[in-house]
């Protein structure tokens, strides 16, 4: 299931909006946004991320990389995605309950030394994904590695869903023997898209290599 490629918008942690043609709008800005509902108050922890990969398994939300903090233009060059505002951990947010649903975590540097370059590519931002039955796959992405050297990652990783997701809601690495990885300069993108066709194969389009 191809789960990042609809035309709908996810907000966690924040409201459900939709265009909204009622309203009349200044003739500069070509749409309005009115908060139909604020669901922050079900879903208690949940992260507030951009730049992110997701996937979905067994009702179970899923997020990798990303960040925590910023936007584009709020500082210079690389100055927009240094490493403290990256996402650290990654995130579980179960909600298949009634009620408010459960967020789990677990930080990415409890994964194994073996992992390394995992490590900094789960921490980048704007990597492409694709969700292929329960494996999700990561591709490029971009940031400060470990080593304080700005990366356009030139790396395919994957890793097995339904045990990640145990994982992370028990609070230990029960997944990382599931996770493989790759080096190749044809991954090497950010804010790309990667996608699986009915051939059977996986194209990337599109984003940019800044390093």
């Amino acid at each position: 299931m191809n789960l990042a490629r609809s035309c709908a918008f996810l907000i966690v942690g924040a409201a459900w909006i939709s265009m909204a043609a009622e309203s009349p709008a200044p003739a500069s800005l070509p749409f309005t946004l009115e908060a139909l509902e604020n669901v922050a108050g079900q879903m208690p922890g949940t992260p507030k991320l951009q730049s992110f990969a997701w996937a979905e398994w067994d009702g179970k939300w899923i997020f990798i990389g990303g960040r925590t903090t910023g936007y584009h233009g709020v500082g210079a060059a690389e100055a927009d995605f240094p490493r403290a505002g990256s996402n650290d951990r990654i995130w579980v947010v179960d909600v298949t309950s009634k009620g408010q649903a459960k967020t789990y975590s677990m930080p990415i540097a409890q994964l194994p030394a073996s992992l390394a370059t995992v490590k900094d590519q789960w921490m980048s931002s704007n990597p492409l994904f694709y969700q292929d039955k329960n494996t999700l796959y990561l591709a490029g992405g971009y940031g400060e590695n470990a080593h304080g050297k700005w990366v356009t990652y030139p790396v395919l990783s994957s890793v097995n869903l339904p045990a990640l997701v145990e994982g992370v809601m028990r609070g230990s690495d029960t997944f990382s023997e599931t996770i493989a990885w790759a080096n190749s300069p044809f991954v090497q993108s950010a804010g790309g898209d990667l996608l699986k066709l009915d051939d059977g194969m996986f194209y990337l389009a599109g984003g940019h290599v800044f390093t």
